[in-house]
């Protein structure tokens, strides 16, 4: 049985303002095209589907038009598993219709049996008996593991969360062999385990910020392999079965470091205990670009900014200035509006920061000029940290600030 693993999609992301919905196409249809080619069998999708919990209806769109064209595909079956930012609920939903063209999606675990037995997914075999059993295991809070950490020190903590999450992988396991003896186990997880580090994803769960992450010992010594997601880069976790497949497209500006992929595993029954897998790098549809210099040398750097993805760059500046100077932002936007007047793809500016060289030695700095902190109104604060950070604080965004202020959704 061929397996392709992928996770962390971010569907309905964007960066800058700018939507990344072309890139996620382009990638929904190559990977609908990669599984008729590697003529897989099963699709696991170890969560964060969607970026947001309340997903806009373009990304749903998108989402149900992918599982719709995978029918025509060589699956057997797809398996779903919620990250920390999915909506369980919203992901489960139209569960039933799901289940009915071999789509099977993992919401939630309450802890209850009943919720237990949903995270098994056995995938049929041609003579009608099972080739395999997925422990589809989604993001789980910790206070569904009965964790409480009140008064105890982190060593403790870490402790916990290891016999917690090891515990719950061994019953599950155990309830597989059960109910369909020697069937191969393949585990899926949302977490973050021991290799990965900070910029791997977007932000910490399950208190990895103060007790570490998780080793690869919690995986039972059954599992051949344990398709992960959360992190956005793809690595394995020591020396066990758990692998991260890492984002599909680059969401970041660190993250195109690292080519993006599908991981490839193919299940032979009697062949060793852990799988490892083949990457598939998935095409480069935009790249990320930094640019960093005066406004002269950045202002160059776009005249010759050439490129041979699909979709024009998504342009990163730094402005390195001697001081703050509002109005060269405004001066870089038209430059780039002037470079680019004839051309309809044009290079995107994402973010645009003012990099200032530190004040020399025996001068004042700004901060001795500021008002006091409190004789200022909070938009006046919100303006100096947007200048402190070189953000522009255009129409758009103070807009969106006095709209949270007045206690607006």
């Amino acid at each position: 049985m061929r397996i392709l693993h992928t996770s962390d999609w971010h569907l309905g992301s964007s960066l800058g303002g700018v939507p990344r919905a072309p890139e996620h196409v382009r990638f929904l249809d190559w990977l609908t095209g990669t599984v008729n080619e590697q003529e897989a069998d099963l699709l696991v999708i170890a969560g964060d589907v969607f970026d947001h919990a309340n997903p806009s209806a373009d990304a749903l769109k998108t989402w149900y038009r992918f599982l719709v064209g995978l029918q025509e595909t060589s699956l057997r079956q797809v398996v779903v598993v919620a990250g920390n930012h999915d909506s369980p609920a919203r992901l489960e939903a139209p569960r039933e219709v799901l289940d009915a063209i071999d789509v099977r999606v993992v919401g939630t675990f309450d802890g209850s049996d009943a919720s237990r037995s949903r995270l098994l997914c056995p995938v049929p075999a041609a003579d009608g008996g099972v080739d395999a059993v997925v422990l589809a295991l989604p993001y789980v809070h910790e206070y569904r593991l009965g964790i409480r950490t009140a008064g105890l020190d982190p060593v403790s903590i870490a402790r916990l969360y290891r016999d917690r999450f090891s515990e719950l992988y061994t019953d599950l396991a155990d309830e597989a062999e059960r109910r369909w003896p020697g069937a191969p186990l393949i585990a899926t997880g949302h977490l973050t385990c021991e290799g990965a580090a900070a910029d791997d994803y977007p932000v910490p769960i399950h208190s990895v910020g103060s007790v570490g992450a998780l080793p690869d010992s919690i995986f039972d010594r059954r599992i051949r392999y344990a398709a992960l997601g959360h992190v956005h880069r793809s690595m394995r976790v020591g020396t066990g079965p758990a692998w991260y497949s890492g984002s599909p497209i680059a969401l970041r500006l660190g993250e195109q470091e690292q080519a993006r992929v599908v991981l490839r595993v193919d299940l032979e029954p009697n062949v060793g205990r852990t799988l490892t897998p083949v990457a598939i790098e998935v095409p480069a549809f935009r790249r990320l670009v930094p640019l960093r210099g005066s406004l002269e040398a950045v202002a160059a750097g776009l005249t010759d900014l050439t490129w041979d993805e699909p979709l024009a760059p998504l342009v990163h500046v730094g402005l390195e200035l001697p001081r703050r100077q509002p109005e060269v932002v405004a001066e870089l936007r038209r430059l780039h509006e002037e470079i680019w007047a004839d051309t309809a793809d044009r290079p995107l500016l994402v973010q645009i920061r003012q990099e200032i060289d530190a004040a020399p030695e025996g001068t004042a700095g700004e901060a001795e000029h500021r008002p006091p902190l409190a004789g200022l109104d909070p938009e006046s604060v919100f303006r100096l940290l947007c200048d402190s950070r070189g953000e522009e604080a255009d129409a758009a965004l103070l807009g969106a600030f006095r709209s949270l202020l007045q206690g607006d959704s």
